[in-house]
């Protein structure tokens, strides 16, 4: 596989001083003031540890506020089966969340599947909310609601709807498959 490049473009700071944070997110690149932002206008794919990778389309890193913003096509890759797409995600280092948004789709194994407007994560406590018309699959069954709250460590989530939103206001929708065949009526002898 042949590699790419994609140019950087490197905002400096003025006062000419190193900013420890910026070497950090920025090694490498010269030491001439503050690094300030980090734009990649071109494909950017960030790997953090074994599996776990984003790519898109470009990225603008905020030095000073660890945070960043990634742009067209987002994937972000946890592992094996587990995924999240969508137009754009904004990451805040300090406060370990994450907000993803536009045409939000997570899967996490062949058969399950949310989608949704928007999905904020909150990686320190391993929570996901997600809202704006809210579709959550598994195989045949469709759940869709207004919001929902999954708890990755506690194992649990919650779908609501407030009322005053959705198609539905206030409810939840459910299209459940049956499970396995149909058993036959058994006839009656006389």
């Amino acid at each position: 596989a042949e590699m790419q490049t994609a140019q950087l473009d490197i905002a400096y700071g003025d006062d000419g001083k190193t900013n420890a944070g910026a070497q950090r997110a920025a090694p490498g690149f010269g030491g001439q003031g503050n690094v300030k932002t980090i734009t990649a206008p071109g494909a950017v794919t960030i790997t953090r540890g074994a599996g776990q990778t984003v790519t898109a389309r470009q990225a603008l890193f905020q030095v000073k506020d660890q945070t960043a913003l990634l742009s067209g096509d987002v994937r972000l890759v946890n592992g094996p089966g587990q995924t999240a797409t969508g137009d754009q995600v904004a990451f805040d280092a300090q406060s370990n969340r994450a907000v993803q948004s536009g045409n939000v789709v997570l899967t996490g194994g062949p058969d399950q599947r949310a989608i949704a407007k928007r999905a904020e994560f909150d990686t320190a406590s391993d929570v996901a909310v997600l809202t704006g018309d809210v579709g959550v699959s598994q195989g045949k069954n469709i759940l869709r609601g207004g919001s929902l709250f999954v708890d990755r460590k506690a194992g649990s989530s919650r779908m609501t709807t407030p009322p005053g939103t959705g198609s539905t206001p206030g409810r939840i929708s459910a299209d459940l498959a049956p499970q396995g065949k149909p058993k036959a009526a058994k006839k009656r002898s006389k």
